[in-house]
Parts: C-alpha cells; sequence; structure tokens
C-alpha cells in the first residue's frame, strides 16, 4: 500500500509527473504476483543510474546498447535529420535514397530521406528552394548517443533489475533447472519439475513423496524440498546449514566453453 504522504512516483506530485505517470490512490491495494522474501531485504531502487535519485528526485538513465539498438529496430523512433543539398524544382526521393545508401554498410545507410521547404510560399513554384534532408544512420546515432546521452527519468522497474545487491537477494533465488542428462529420465524429469516450484503446500509434498523419481533423488535434496515445504506451509526458514544466509558472490568470471572454472 502506498503510505498517506508518499508520491505516486520518485519524481514527486509535479503536474507533469501527475499526468504521465500512472495513479496508485491513497489506500489503494496493489496485487503483487509474488511470495514475501525470508529474511526481509530492502531493493535498491536508483541503482545503475547516469545521475543517481532520490526518494523525492527520479535519477536520469542514459540509453544503453540494448535500448539503443531497440529504439534502431522501433519504426515509429525519431532521430534528427540531417541536410544534404538545396534544390529547386522536382526530384525522386526514391531514387535519392537508394542512390545516398549505395555500396554503403548497413550501418551507414539512412532509413528515410525528406525534402522540406525553405522558400514560396502558397502553390508550389519552380523556383522555390527546396532542403534534401536524410535520418541520422545507425552508426551515427550510436556514436551521437555515446558523445551526449540523451537522459530519461529513471523508473523503478529498470532500477531494480541494474542494481547488484538486488540480483544477489532476490534473483538468484529464483532456480532454473537446465537440460542435464538427468532430464532423459522421464521419472527424474518428473520430480525436478515438480519440486522447481517452491509454493509446496501439504497436499503437493504428498504427490511428490509418491512420484517414482523421489527415491532417486539424494537424502540431501530430499532434505532441502521438505524445508522448502516448510517454509511455504508453515513460515519455518531453513536452517543455516542447510541455506547460507549469506548472500552468494557476484560472477568473476563466465564457464570456459568445453570446460570447467
Amino acid at each position: 500500500m502506498r503510505a498517506d504522504d508518499e508520491p505516486r512516483y520518485p519524481g514527486g506530485w509535479t503536474v507533469a509527473g501527475v499526468i504521465s505517470q500512472a495513479p496508485v490512490e491513497i489506500g489503494q491495494l496493489c496485487l503483487i504476483n509474488a511470495e514475501p522474501l525470508s529474511p526481509p531485504h530492502e531493493p535498491q531502487m536508483f541503482g545503475g543510474e547516469f545521475e543517481s535519485g532520490t526518494a523525492t528526485t527520479a535519477g536520469l538513465d542514459k540509453p544503453d546498447d540494448v535500448s539503443i539498438n531497440a529504439a534502431l529496430g522501433n519504426p515509429s523512433a525519431k532521430f534528427n535529420w540531417i541536410n544534404i543539398r538545396t534544390y529547386s524544382g522536382r526530384i525522386d526521393l526514391e531514387q535519392e535514397h537508394d542512390r545516398w545508401n549505395k555500396g554503403k554498410a548497413s550501418g551507414d545507410q539512412t532509413s528515410a530521406m525528406q525534402s522540406r521547404r525553405l522558400t514560396g510560399e502558397g502553390a508550389p513554384k519552380p523556383s522555390d528552394r527546396y532542403a534534401l534532408e536524410r535520418e541520422e544512420t545507425p552508426n551515427e546515432i550510436r556514436a551521437r548517443l555515446a558523445e551526449a546521452p540523451e537522459l530519461d527519468p529513471n523508473s523503478y522497474h529498470f532500477a531494480v533489475l541494474r542494481s547488484p545487491e538486488n540480483q544477489r537477494w532476490v534473483t538468484a533465488m529464483d532456480i532454473a533447472i537446465g537440460q542435464a542428462k538427468c532430464l532423459d529420465d522421464p521419472e527424474m524429469r518428473e520430480v525436478l519439475v515438480a519440486i522447481a516450484n517452491w509454493r509446496i503446500d501439504k497436499t503437493i509434498f504428498g504427490i511428490i513423496e509418491r512420484l517414482p523419481g523421489w527415491a532417486k533423488i539424494s537424502a540431501e535434496a530430499q532434505t532441502l524440498v521438505k524445508a522448502s515445504h516448510a517454509y511455504y506451509q508453515r513460515g519455518i526458514f531453513p536452517p543455516s546449514g542447510l541455506v547460507s544466509l549469506t548472500p552468494p558472490s557476484l560472477v568473476t568470471a563466465p564457464l570456459e566453453k568445453g570446460g570447467e572454472k
């Protein structure tokens, strides 16, 4: 729930903020599709910003490689126009576009051209002057944003994802089953899929214990599943000997292909 004096977003109660952000009314309940963390973790809401924000001021983000590539692939995105030359009379924009791009690498090609009237009023006349302009190329856009990034107000969503501490305490608790050889065994695959959902209540735990693959997993793994069931059913956190309360260290080096590290 939002507190009585808490603004709807980090930018506070400005007019622009109120009309540009999705509101959450005072006392309104929001459904969070997740279980509470135990032990609790206060998320870092301003991680990785170009200019750090506060609880009352939105920080500023610069576009990263992912957001730049997403913008380049968005047909609705707007970029700068660069003047090529001025002219009088009529030209074929499609021919000009093809002629300018011919022989250039894809990153140095423009996606659009336009003609902008410079002189004259009313109906077009042969003496009117026009500017032939092209849109920035992908390489020009990347270079411009690298030197003078366009800063946008940060959102809680991206700040949560970028913070290393959030990744260590929250994301690291999510477990995924890789494409291991054990998945070739139907009985083992069945029990692994069953215990992957840690929301194990009394009914589900009873089903898991009766699965043929239950006897195939180690006693240590069975103990961990039982502890997960106890945590979900009765709120009893597993002992430190089973689940460490110390967050894992950050990744220092990726696995080498075909080997271990």
